[in-house]
C-alpha cells in the first residue's frame, strides 16, 4: 500500500510541476519585454505584414533576461524562475528523491525557457553588438543559481529506494563535505558532454531542439559519471553543462563580426553551440541529468520492509 501511495504522490508532484508551477514560471518570464514587445499584438505585427521593410520579421519573444528593454528586471525574473523551480524541486526531493526533484524543476524551467527568444529573433530584435557577451553573462548567472537550487534539493532529498551506497546522484548531499576533485571532474564532464549533445541534436533554431540538445548532453554526463564511478555532486555536472553556454558565446562570438553572426543566425548556419538560450541550458540540464543518473538502477518497486508482529504469508502449494 505504501508503494501505491508513493507512486500516486510522485506523479501528482510531476503533474503539479508541469501544469501548475510551470505555467506560473512561464507567465513570470512573459513579463520581460523585448524591443518588439510581447504577446499577441507583437506576434501579429511581426507575422502579418505591417508596413514594408522589416514588417515581416517578428520581434515577438526576441529577448532573454539581459537582452530586453529592462536588463536588470529581466535578469531578476530569470533568477526568480530558477528559484521557483528550486522550490518545486525541494518539495519533490523531500517527498520522493533527488532525481525526480531535478525532473520537476526542469519541467518548470522549460515553461520559462519557452517564453524567451531564440537566437535569431534575439539578434534581430536587439542587434548583434555585444549580444554574445550578454548571453554568456546571463547564462553564467543562471548556471550558478541552478546549481545552487540542485544543492538545496540535495540537502533535503530522501534516499532513493533503489539507491546503492556510493551511487552518484542517488543519495542526499553530504553536509559539510568540502569540494573535491571529483566535483571538478563532474564540471568538466558536464562541459564536454553538454557541448557534444547540443552539437549533435540542435540542428535548427527551434526551441525544443535547443532544450533537447542540452538534455541529451546532461544525460550523457550522468551516464558517464555512473559508468566511470565518479562520485561527484549532481550540482557540479549541472554547473558544467550550463557553463557550455558561457564558453561557447565567448569563444565563437569573438571569431565572428556582428553582421556575420546575424546573417548566420538568419540562414541557420550558425554553430549549434550558440543556439540554446540561457534558460534553455538550465532547463535542459535539469531534465537530462536525472535520466543519465538513472542508468543501472533497478526499476522494479522495492517491497515494504516487514513490521514487527507481521506473520509470514502462507503459500498454498497444489
Amino acid at each position: 500500500m505504501r508503494g501505491l501511495i508513493h507512486t500516486i504522490v510522485k506523479y501528482t508532484l510531476g503533474a503539479v510541476a508541469v501544469f501548475a508551477v510551470g505555467p506560473v514560471a512561464g507567465k513570470l518570464m512573459g513579463l520581460v519585454q523585448g524591443p518588439g514587445g510581447n504577446g499577441p499584438d507583437a506576434m501579429s505585427l511581426g507575422s502579418g505584414g505591417g508596413g514594408g521593410g522589416g514588417g515581416g520579421i517578428s520581434n515577438a519573444l526576441g529577448h532573454t533576461g539581459l537582452l530586453s528593454v529592462n536588463p536588470a528586471m529581466g535578469l531578476a525574473v530569470g533568477i526568480g524562475c530558477v528559484v521557483l523551480a528550486g522550490l518545486m524541486g525541494v518539495l519533490a526531493a523531500r517527498v520522493i528523491h533527488l532525481r525526480w526533484a531535478m525532473l520537476c524543476g526542469g519541467a518548470v524551467l522549460a515553461w520559462a525557457a519557452a517564453q524567451s527568444g531564440t537566437l535569431d529573433s534575439v539578434l534581430r530584435a536587439n542587434g548583434p553588438g555585444g549580444a554574445m557577451m550578454k548571453l554568456a553573462i546571463e547564462t553564467g548567472v543562471l548556471a550558478l543559481a541552478t546549481a545552487g537550487a540542485v544543492v538545496a534539493m540535495s540537502l533535503v532529498a530522501r534516499p532513493s529506494a533503489s539507491a546503492r551506497p556510493g551511487d552518484v546522484g542517488t543519495e542526499p548531499h553530504n553536509r559539510g563535505r568540502a569540494i573535491s576533485a571529483a566535483d571538478g571532474l563532474g564540471v568538466g564532464l558536464g562541459l564536454l558532454c553538454g557541448a557534444l549533445g547540443v552539437y549533435l541534436v540542435s540542428q535548427n533554431m527551434l526551441k525544443g531542439q535547443a532544450i533537447a540538445g542540452v538534455a541529451v548532453g546532461a544525460a550523457a554526463a550522468g551516464l558517464a559519471a555512473r559508468i566511470m564511478g565518479i562520485r561527484c555532486q549532481p550540482a557540479s555536472m549541472v554547473l558544467g553543462v550550463c557553463l557550455t553556454g558561457v564558453v561557447a558565446p565567448i569563444v565563437l562570438g569573438f571569431n565572428s563580426t556582428g553582421v556575420k553572426l546575424l546573417l548566420e543566425a538568419n540562414g541557420g548556419t550558425i554553430s549549434p553551440l550558440l543556439r540554446p538560450m540561457p534558460l534553455d541550458w538550465a532547463a535542459g540540464a535539469l531534465l537530462g541529468l536525472p535520466l543519465g543518473l538513472s542508468y543501472g538502477l533497478p526499476q522494479a518497486p522495492v517491497p515494504d520492509a516487514p513490521r514487527p508482529g507481521d506473520q509470514p504469508m502462507a503459500v498454498a502449494v497444489s
